[in-house]
């Protein structure tokens, strides 16, 4: 097991993480399994954050033995047994909690007809994470949709 270099300075053992996304225009933050942040690297540069977070998500799926992963847009990354809940804030976002309501991944959307749709489809990959044949949202077609 090795540490995986993220942005200049920071270095992080992919197995530590639960959950992982870039906020753009800042930087990638990472979550343990604990709920605890355990790295934030700063990145205004969304091509450079995104191509971070591909690194990341790689390191994270090929460090754990069991894969209960859900890949969210732009290669954020969530362990389903740390998801407590998956909500709508209306006219705002789609959210997702862990088991002590803290936040995991924001994404924001204005548009709560399509939040409804991506948070549905969320729950499609959270529902079949134990299953031999995995729901994989096809998040480029899915953020095209206009509800």
């Amino acid at each position: 097991m090795s540490l995986i270099k993220l942005g200049g300075n920071a270095r992080i053992n992919p197995a530590s993480a639960a959950a992982g996304q870039y906020h753009f225009g800042k930087g990638l933050a990472v979550t343990g399994h604990n709920g605890k942040s355990i790295v934030y690297v700063q990145e205004k540069e969304p091509k450079k954050g995104i191509a971070l977070m591909k690194e990341l998500s790689d390191a994270v799926f090929s460090a754990t033995k069991k894969h209960d992963f859900i890949t969210l847009d732009n290669y954020a990354f969530v362990s389903a047994a740390q998801i407590g809940a998956i909500t709508v804030a209306p006219r705002k976002a789609v959210v997702i909690n862990d088991v002590a309501g803290e936040v995991l991944y924001w994404l924001k959307e204005t548009d709560t007809a399509k939040a409804d749709n991506i948070c549905a489809e969320i729950c499609k990959a959270y529902d079949s994470v134990e299953s031999k044949n995995r729901y994989v949202i096809d998040w480029p077609a899915l953020m095209k949709k206009t509800a």
